[in-house]
């Protein structure tokens, strides 16, 4: 990753990618280059997101900078990490490369026009295809890479959720109107902290395993080809539960209304959705 004279080599896949922004924040744009990144797409919300999504291309330009300049451009969004990757030039040239990626990417974000409209024209500008243009047509569930953020929970309640991993099968394909999990729970594990949502339905279909079915109702165990609903504003908490010595395996469903917000019943614990990102607080309203 780093090129001759200490310059390091950056892969750009947003807005960035313009020369004179870059300019105008202190940064010298040397050597620009179109180069893709394999198996990941860009995905637009408050800004670009570089997400991993197999058999896709993410499109971007490759600039040399120091790495004064990377620090100083970056300067207080901890909200981005670097990360390595190969970024491959149109001849086919590999070139190690860092780029800067969101550490919790909120892709249930919509697409802001103030950013979209902009990059869009610099796409144009540029030659570059869209967002989302390379994706896969197709692929096997198991193939999506597993979220790499177990929860959003705050402790101690992120601990209740450390048995499941949620494979993101909508961002795969660029979806943002609504999310489409395959989930596995693994024995003693949980889906999710009791709650119900006040915008947003919610649907699971079992693939494998019995699990416990935990409402208002009480408790009703579930076995592969069942299937239950959660419409959104009726209060009722839901959740499931693997009690059994086996995984679960099953998808989940649920839109992406704006404005959503979630009640924990059994949980000092309330969430707000707010800017692409769940907030979480006590029910008195103070932060954890």
């Amino acid at each position: 990753m780093t090129a001759q004279d200490g310059l390091i080599e950056v892969f750009f896949y947003g807005l960035y990618m313009d020369a004179d922004i870059l300019a105008a924040k202190g940064v010298v744009p040397r050597e620009p280059r179109i180069a893709y990144v394999e198996d990941h797409v860009v995905k637009l919300g408050s800004k670009a997101m570089l997400l991993p999504s197999p058999k896709g291309r993410a499109y971007g330009l490759l600039f040399q900078l120091t790495r004064a300049e990377i620090d100083r451009l970056y300067a207080g969004m901890d909200d981005y990490r670097e990360q390595a990757f190969t970024a491959v030039q149109p001849n086919g040239q590999a070139i190690a490369a860092v780029s800067r990626v969101h550490v919790d990417p909120p892709v249930r974000s919509a697409e802001d026009p103030a950013y979209g409209v902009p990059f869009r024209a610099l796409l144009r500008k540029l030659g570059l295809p869209g967002p989302q243009s390379s994706g896969p047509i197709a692929l096997r569930a198991i193939d999506v890479a597993p979220r790499a953020k177990r929860s959003n929970y705050p402790p101690p309640f992120a601990a209740l959720v450390e048995g499941r991993t949620k494979r993101q099968l909508g961002e795969a394909f660029g979806l943002s109107n609504f999310g489409v999990n395959l989930t596995t729970l693994a024995p003693g594990a949980v889906s999710a902290v009791r709650h119900a949502h006040t915008k947003q339905d919610e649907f699971v279909y079992i693939l494998e395993g019995h699990p416990t079915l935990v409402t208002d109702e009480g408790r009703t165990p579930l076995s592969p080809g069942m299937c239950a609903g959660f419409p959104a504003g009726t209060g009722n908490g839901h959740h499931l539960l693997n009690e059994t010595a086996a995984d679960v395996v099953y998808f989940e469903v649920g839109d992406r209304t704006p404005g959503d917000a979630a009640s924990y019943p059994d949980d000092d614990l309330q969430a707000t959705f707010v800017e692409g990102a769940w907030r979480f607080t006590h029910k008195d309203g103070t932060p954890y």
